[in-house]
């Protein structure tokens, strides 16, 4: 029970930081022109969960210091920008990529049980990033470790 608490507890904490993160890029047209330095960097680096944004077509385009201790953790190359997540295994990135797809298609925040193959059980909530006509341009994902093997 306690932990159910916790896990829901950091959900509605990610879920404000992420929503106020999120507020900083409506007057943008295409994710790819926001730099990630500076203002985004301190937001997207302190938040309180390992997170990661991807561009429209699900390719990694950032990723926060907590996300890259867990690839550390679970032995993936930090080299994974640019990618769609093949270091974590064919199966999970067809999930992966289906989960980014459906939340940039639904157009709210959606949150997914998904498996890192071999390494743990996750929550991941995935937020479409829209540009300022409404139309997703990206997608914004926070996760917890679940269950780890």
């Amino acid at each position: 029970m306690k932990n159910k608490l916790n896990t829901i507890l950091l959900l509605i904490i990610n879920t404000f930081v992420i929503t106020n993160f999120i507020f900083l890029f409506t007057n943008y047209r295409n994710i790819k022109s926001i730099p990630i330095n500076s203002l985004y960097s301190q937001v997207f680096d302190n938040l309180p969960t390992p997170a990661l944004i991807k561009d429209r077509d699900s390719n990694i385009i950032a990723m926060n210091e907590e996300f890259m201790c867990i690839l550390d953790i679970l032995g993936i190359d930090r080299d994974i920008i640019g990618t769609r997540g093949q270091a974590f295994g064919e199966k999970a990135l067809e999930k992966f990529i289906a989960h980014d797809q459906m939340a940039m298609n639904k157009g709210s925040l959606i949150v997914f049980e998904e498996e890192l193959e071999g390494y743990a059980k996750i929550k991941s909530s995935k937020l479409p990033l829209l540009n300022s006509i409404g139309s997703p341009i990206g997608v914004l994902i926070t996760f917890t470790i679940e269950e780890r093997y």
